[in-house]
Protein backbone atom coordinates (compact mmCIF):
# COMPACT_ATOMS: atom_id res chain seq x y z
CA UNK A 1 0.00 0.00 0.00
CA UNK A 2 1.20 3.01 -0.91
CA UNK A 3 1.48 6.36 1.86
CA UNK A 4 -1.05 8.20 0.04
CA UNK A 5 -3.66 4.93 -0.03
CA UNK A 6 -3.06 4.35 3.49
CA UNK A 7 -3.96 7.86 4.95
CA UNK A 8 -7.24 7.76 2.65
CA UNK A 9 -10.41 7.81 5.35
CA UNK A 10 -12.50 4.78 5.20
CA UNK A 11 -15.57 6.56 2.70
CA UNK A 12 -12.23 7.37 0.18
CA UNK A 13 -10.95 3.79 0.42
CA UNK A 14 -14.51 2.90 -0.65
CA UNK A 15 -14.36 5.42 -3.48
CA UNK A 16 -10.96 4.53 -4.62
CA UNK A 17 -12.33 0.60 -4.89
CA UNK A 18 -15.43 1.25 -6.43
CA UNK A 19 -12.89 3.51 -8.93
CA UNK A 20 -10.68 0.21 -9.39
CA UNK A 21 -13.88 -1.89 -10.43
CA UNK A 22 -15.20 0.39 -12.75
CA UNK A 23 -11.49 0.49 -14.27
CA UNK A 24 -11.53 -3.25 -14.73
CA UNK A 25 -14.92 -2.76 -16.67
CA UNK A 26 -13.24 -0.77 -18.87
CA UNK A 27 -10.25 -2.49 -19.53
CA UNK A 28 -12.64 -5.44 -19.97
CA UNK A 29 -14.34 -3.88 -22.94
CA UNK A 30 -11.30 -2.93 -24.71
CA UNK A 31 -10.39 -6.42 -24.24
CA UNK A 32 -14.01 -7.33 -25.67
CA UNK A 33 -13.23 -4.69 -28.40
CA UNK A 34 -9.92 -6.61 -29.39
CA UNK A 35 -11.62 -9.98 -29.38
CA UNK A 36 -13.96 -8.61 -31.65
CA UNK A 37 -12.05 -7.39 -34.34
CA UNK A 38 -11.52 -10.68 -36.16
CA UNK A 39 -14.84 -12.05 -35.93
CA UNK A 40 -15.88 -8.81 -37.30
CA UNK A 41 -13.74 -8.84 -39.97
CA UNK A 42 -14.74 -12.63 -40.91
CA UNK A 43 -18.50 -11.04 -40.79
CA UNK A 44 -17.25 -8.15 -42.77
CA UNK A 45 -15.31 -9.77 -45.70
CA UNK A 46 -16.73 -13.46 -45.47
CA UNK A 47 -13.85 -15.95 -45.57
CA UNK A 48 -13.82 -19.23 -43.67
CA UNK A 49 -15.40 -20.40 -41.06
CA UNK A 50 -14.69 -19.06 -37.44
CA UNK A 51 -12.08 -20.66 -35.37
CA UNK A 52 -11.43 -20.41 -31.32
CA UNK A 53 -7.84 -19.36 -30.71
CA UNK A 54 -5.76 -23.06 -29.46
CA UNK A 55 -6.03 -22.47 -25.49
CA UNK A 56 -10.29 -21.65 -25.54
CA UNK A 57 -11.00 -24.16 -28.22
CA UNK A 58 -11.44 -27.05 -25.91
CA UNK A 59 -13.57 -25.11 -23.24
CA UNK A 60 -15.95 -23.17 -25.91
CA UNK A 61 -18.85 -24.19 -27.45
CA UNK A 62 -18.93 -24.63 -31.28
CA UNK A 63 -17.89 -21.81 -32.61
CA UNK A 64 -20.32 -19.54 -34.77
CA UNK A 65 -21.14 -19.36 -38.39
CA UNK A 66 -20.38 -16.65 -40.48
CA UNK A 67 -24.13 -16.08 -40.76
CA UNK A 68 -24.48 -16.25 -36.90
CA UNK A 69 -22.03 -13.36 -36.92
CA UNK A 70 -23.39 -10.97 -39.11
CA UNK A 71 -26.55 -11.25 -37.21
CA UNK A 72 -25.14 -11.15 -33.64
CA UNK A 73 -22.17 -8.99 -33.84
CA UNK A 74 -23.83 -5.42 -33.98
CA UNK A 75 -25.49 -6.25 -31.03
CA UNK A 76 -22.41 -7.50 -29.06
CA UNK A 77 -20.30 -4.82 -30.35
CA UNK A 78 -23.21 -2.34 -29.09
CA UNK A 79 -24.02 -3.90 -25.81
CA UNK A 80 -19.75 -3.58 -24.98
CA UNK A 81 -20.36 -0.17 -26.51
CA UNK A 82 -23.29 1.09 -24.22
CA UNK A 83 -21.00 -0.97 -21.16
CA UNK A 84 -17.94 1.14 -21.60
CA UNK A 85 -20.08 4.33 -21.90
CA UNK A 86 -21.59 3.31 -17.98
CA UNK A 87 -18.38 2.85 -16.66
CA UNK A 88 -16.75 5.67 -18.24
CA UNK A 89 -19.44 7.89 -16.70
CA UNK A 90 -19.65 5.95 -13.77
CA UNK A 91 -15.77 6.04 -13.51
CA UNK A 92 -15.67 9.80 -13.94
CA UNK A 93 -18.26 10.60 -11.41
CA UNK A 94 -16.80 8.88 -9.02
CA UNK A 95 -13.15 10.27 -9.82
CA UNK A 96 -14.88 13.53 -8.91
CA UNK A 97 -16.43 13.29 -6.06
CA UNK A 98 -13.18 11.63 -4.67
CA UNK A 99 -11.52 14.84 -5.93
CA UNK A 100 -13.71 16.90 -4.02
CA UNK A 101 -13.57 15.37 -0.44
CA UNK A 102 -9.92 15.14 -1.11
CA UNK A 103 -9.80 18.65 -1.57
CA UNK A 104 -12.08 19.36 1.03
CA UNK A 105 -9.67 17.44 3.26
CA UNK A 106 -6.53 18.99 2.59
CA UNK A 107 -7.83 21.95 3.21
CA UNK A 108 -9.59 21.39 6.05
CA UNK A 109 -6.12 20.07 7.00
CA UNK A 110 -4.62 23.46 6.40
CA UNK A 111 -7.04 25.87 8.41
CA UNK A 112 -6.46 23.49 11.32
CA UNK A 113 -2.58 23.42 11.22
CA UNK A 114 -3.16 27.48 10.77
CA UNK A 115 -5.56 27.93 13.82
CA UNK A 116 -3.21 26.21 16.04
CA UNK A 117 -0.28 28.53 15.20
CA UNK A 118 1.22 30.94 17.60
CA UNK A 119 0.51 34.82 15.79
CA UNK A 120 3.63 35.77 15.32
CA UNK A 121 4.31 32.49 13.34
CA UNK A 122 1.19 33.47 11.10
CA UNK A 123 2.37 37.23 10.95
CA UNK A 124 5.57 35.28 9.83
CA UNK A 125 4.48 33.27 7.05
CA UNK A 126 1.42 35.66 6.01
CA UNK A 127 -2.10 35.26 5.40
CA UNK A 128 -1.68 35.04 2.01
CA UNK A 129 0.75 32.01 1.99
CA UNK A 130 -2.22 30.66 3.87
CA UNK A 131 -4.66 31.42 1.84
CA UNK A 132 -2.43 30.23 -1.21
CA UNK A 133 -2.34 26.55 0.07
CA UNK A 134 -6.27 26.45 0.43
CA UNK A 135 -7.26 28.11 -2.82
CA UNK A 136 -4.51 26.71 -5.14
CA UNK A 137 -2.39 23.67 -3.45
CA UNK A 138 -4.92 21.50 -2.37
CA UNK A 139 -6.55 21.34 -5.48
CA UNK A 140 -3.55 20.88 -7.35
CA UNK A 141 -2.84 18.25 -4.76
CA UNK A 142 -5.93 16.57 -5.29
CA UNK A 143 -5.71 16.20 -9.29
CA UNK A 144 -2.67 14.91 -8.89
CA UNK A 145 -3.10 12.20 -6.81
CA UNK A 146 -6.78 11.31 -8.60
CA UNK A 147 -5.54 11.90 -12.24
CA UNK A 148 -2.42 10.79 -11.71
CA UNK A 149 -2.27 7.81 -9.33
CA UNK A 150 -5.55 6.46 -9.93
CA UNK A 151 -5.40 7.00 -13.85
CA UNK A 152 -2.07 5.21 -13.74
CA UNK A 153 -4.01 2.01 -11.95
CA UNK A 154 -6.93 2.39 -14.70
CA UNK A 155 -4.24 2.37 -17.60
CA UNK A 156 -2.44 -0.45 -16.16
CA UNK A 157 -4.92 -2.89 -15.70
CA UNK A 158 -6.55 -1.80 -19.78
CA UNK A 159 -2.56 -2.61 -20.83
CA UNK A 160 -2.89 -5.91 -18.20
CA UNK A 161 -6.36 -7.21 -20.45
CA UNK A 162 -5.06 -6.39 -24.13
CA UNK A 163 -2.05 -8.34 -23.13
CA UNK A 164 -3.95 -11.22 -22.14
CA UNK A 165 -6.03 -10.69 -25.24
CA UNK A 166 -2.41 -10.79 -27.20
CA UNK A 167 -1.62 -14.14 -25.03
CA UNK A 168 -5.31 -15.57 -25.69
CA UNK A 169 -4.92 -15.33 -29.39
CA UNK A 170 -1.31 -16.81 -29.41
CA UNK A 171 0.10 -13.43 -31.03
Amino acid sequence: MTPGLASLGRAERRQVAALLGWSAVLALCGAAYGLLVGPALKALFGGGPLAWPGPVAAYAPPPPSVDQLRAALPWVIVGVAGLKTIARYRYSRRAAALGVALTHRLQRAVYRRALILPPDVMAEVGSGSVSALVVHDAPAAQKLWVEGYLRRLRDGLQLVALVGVCLLLDW
